[in-house]
């Protein structure tokens, strides 16, 4: 008995001794880890809707504690082996402090209300950058190489654990609180959960995954532990079979979509990429046992996997150019290209190398995130000066000079440059934002009066965008009336069929947006056999059953009556444009109408029929239906 409270009372004590060294080691990363727990806490006692970013200066500082925990991090390691007493725990301290105190100024001349693109691609490279540098910045100006190794595996088991002990210490405390609450019936519970939960992934999570973190440098080079047989076994006999016959898999994949001539599409490509990365972390992980005599196989794996990527990474980065020289640059182009090209680099580097150095693996990575989200060459710089000069070319094609396109202009153009011109403008203002427009288009995306200062492309859209039977002022109209009918339940049931000898359930028939022709229907026929296409300017419908029309429909009385029985006014008038939005549901039967023409007779089972008011006209948007079809007249 004496014994075991003997442990206890060591096992106590040398926590305690792991807490104070790791507060002592790392000061500044547990001072800005309970900073900003703290500050999450609040903003969520004071605004419980944290993701509307209604607290600027909350946001600013708790995004500059995420980023100076790794920082943080880094440069007292880096002083720790450079620096003795007092200075390796003041300089970092001073260092960091001063550096995030003049990122936080750089944030405050961000809007939070609506952050701009490039600013969420900063904050994602800086993140990827800082914890990357974390992996080597020990190590600077050194070679260690089996301490490297050493110490990266120590701190990724290391925060494994710490992960697990964190979540289970959530659970159990969240079980413990909710039993709590439903005896005693106290209404604080939500703010405690919320305090231990900041408490334990904030302060607990960070704290325990320090207190594990190598500090005899020199040891993990000169005297490393043997290799773990739990981790050569699941890399050996787990990870290496898997990435061998995932790889033939991918290999003949690729070879069948190159003999069929079928692009890559992004799809295709992230799976390449991630397993690459798969195949690196096996590596990585099988690193130290390269230096043994009876682990030969381990260089033929090596070899053979790192040349099989090269025609996946190969095909990656030329679909990526094709794509651009058509279409310009784009973030996931840009980033296929980046990751093709250090992918190719690192896999030649691997197979011709006979010393090679893992150090670059993170070193690289940490460059290409600061390069790919920052500065004049990041994705959002190279894709913004792509797209716009892209909108200038298709300006210059259809005869428009920047800052001299007007109404008339736009009004005359063909429907197809029109259209070119909107997924243009599209785009560059979801990217970028709506000012990337004023030198183009000037005026035209502007409001009047004491609004005209703030930019909108509603006029622009609407104009862009406009019926050719709408004259020009209905484009500009601030916002067009949606009216909506919707099925109020879509639960199945029986469908009468009597009379009827073919039935096209919902999920069957594919309704094309208005205008679109009819070579778009799918093809094969099996998933979608039976294909609609809408008029832009009214409520007629042709089908397609199998590629063959079987003739119009006019649903023009379908709506009419409609829209008379729910709005009694005339369409126009005051009942419906009091809200921008409308919507009504309807039974069943409501929805269901009987027609036919010459091909025979239908029934259409309508789930939703969506339209818009415009110049106090109707037209059509969405139509989703079934149908029963008796052919013959």
């Amino acid at each position: 008995m004496k014994s075991n409270e003997e442990d206890s009372i060591s096992a106590r004590a040398a926590l305690l001794v792991s807490a104070r060294r790791s507060l002592s080691r790392f000061p500044g990363v547990l001072l800005i880890a309970t900073l900003g727990t703290a500050l999450v806490v609040q903003l969520g006692f004071t605004q419980p809707d944290i993701g509307g970013m209604k607290e600027p200066a909350h946001w600013r500082l708790i995004l500059t504690c995420i980023l100076g925990i790794s920082w943080l991090y880094s440069l007292s390691l880096i002083a720790e082996r450079r620096f003795r007493k007092p200075w390796n725990t003041w300089l970092p301290l001073l260092v960091g402090c001063a550096t995030l105190g003049l990122y936080y100024f750089r944030l405050t001349r961000i809007s939070f209300e609506a952050p701009p693109v490039s600013f969420f691609f900063e904050c994602g490279g800086l993140f990827l950058a800082l914890h990357f540098f974390a992996a080597y910045a020990p190590f600077l100006g050194r070679q260690e190489p089996r301490g490297f190794w050493e110490y990266n595996k120590a701190i990724f088991l290391r925060f494994l654990l710490a992960l697990l002990f964190s979540l289970t210490l959530l659970l159990g405390s969240n079980l413990f609180f909710a039993a709590l609450a439903q005896v005693l019936r106290f209404a604080a519970f939500g703010k405690i959960l919320l305090v231990l939960t900041g408490g334990i992934l904030g302060v607990f999570n960070t704290w325990f995954f320090l207190a594990g973190v190598p500090q005899d440098f020199e040891a993990l080079e000169s005297s490393p532990r043997p290799y773990p047989r739990v981790l050569k076994f699941f890399a050996s006999f787990v990870l290496v079979p898997l990435a061998i016959a995932i790889g033939l898999v991918m290999e003949l994949w690729l070879l069948v979509g190159l003999a069929t001539f079928k692009t890559l599409d992004s799809e295709k490509a992230a799976i390449f990429l991630f397993f690459g990365a798969f195949g690196l972390l096996t590596y990585l992980l099988l690193y130290p046992l390269r230096q043994d005599a009876k682990q030969r196989w381990l260089k033929i794996f090596e070899k053979g996997f790192f040349t099989a990527l090269l025609p996946m990474l190969t095909t990656i980065g030329y679909t990526a150019i094709l794509r651009i020289q058509r279409f310009g640059w784009t973030a996931p182009r840009y980033f296929a290209i980046l990751l093709s090209a250090w992918g190719l680099g690192l896999c030649l580097y691997l197979i011709f190398s006979k010393k090679q150095r893992i150090q670059w693996i993170p070193v690289s990575l940490s460059l290409l995130a600061l390069l790919g989200t920052t500065g004049p060459l990041s994705a959002f710089s190279t894709t913004r000066r792509s797209q716009e000069a892209r909108l200038q070319s298709l300006l210059r094609n259809a005869g428009l000079k920047d800052g001299d396109v007007t109404i008339e202009k736009l009004s005359a153009l063909p429907q197809s440059d029109r259209e070119g011109l909107l997924r243009q403008v599209d785009y560059l203002e979801s990217f970028v934002d709506c000012e990337s427009l004023r030198p183009y288009f000037g005026k035209l995306i502007y409001g009047d009066g004491a609004d005209e200062k703030n930019c909108r492309s509603q006029r622009l859209r609407g104009l862009l965008n406009r019926d050719p039977s709408l004259p020009p002022a209905a484009a500009f109209e601030p916002e067009p009336i949606w009216v909506n009918f919707l099925l109020a339940s879509s639960m199945d049931r029986e469908v009468a069929v009597r009379g009827f000898d073919d039935y096209f359930p919902s999920s069957t028939v594919r309704v094309l947006e208005p205008g679109r022709p009819a070579d778009e229907c799918p093809k094969p026929y099996d998933e979608s056999p039976l294909c609609a296409t809408q008029s832009k300017a009214n409520f007629e419908i042709d089908l397609y059953l199998r590629g063959q029309p079987i003739g119009k429909l006019n649903l023009e009385p379908v709506i009419q009556g409609l829209m008379q029985k729910h709005f009694p006014d005339k369409p126009g008038d005051k009942k419906v444009p009091e809200e921008t939005e409308k919507n009504i549901s309807l039974s069943r039967e409501e929805l269901s109408f009987d027609l036919a023409n010459d091909k025979g007779r239908f029934r259409l089972g309508f789930e939703q029929i969506r339209m818009q008011m415009r110049a106090k006209k109707l037209y059509p948007d969405y139509l989703r239906f079934s149908l029963l079809f008796k052919p013959g007249t």
